[in-house]
């Protein structure tokens, strides 16, 4: 049995306000998700890494806010991955305590 958590995919509203348009970005992360992360944080002490090593997971929302500050995932070091989230505030997207 194994245990799987939907993560809703980013949605994108349009809309008109006072004669302005916009653009509105947002993305559901469900309290199970974020729990799992932590989970496998705490976890990972105990682990030995290999050389494929899972050290966050980055929501489709926070990877197209990057993008719109010149950021490209797809281009970034995972020790740049996760210095990022850390400056960020986003530390719950971390998977991993080891150094990288």
């Amino acid at each position: 049995m194994s245990d799987s958590i939907n993560l809703i995919d980013a949605q994108t509203e349009l809309g008109c306000a006072i004669g302005q348009n916009y653009t509105k970005h947002t993305q559901e992360i469900p309290m199970d998700f974020l729990d799992g992360l932590q989970s496998e944080r705490l976890a990972s002490a105990a682990v030995r890494a290999g050389e494929l090593h899972r050290v966050a997971s980055v929501p489709t929302a926070v990877v197209e806010i990057w993008l719109r500050q010149g950021l490209d995932i797809h281009k970034m070091t995972a020790r740049e991955i996760v210095a990022k989230l850390h400056r960020d505030g986003l530390d719950a997207f971390v998977t991993s305590n080891k150094r990288i």
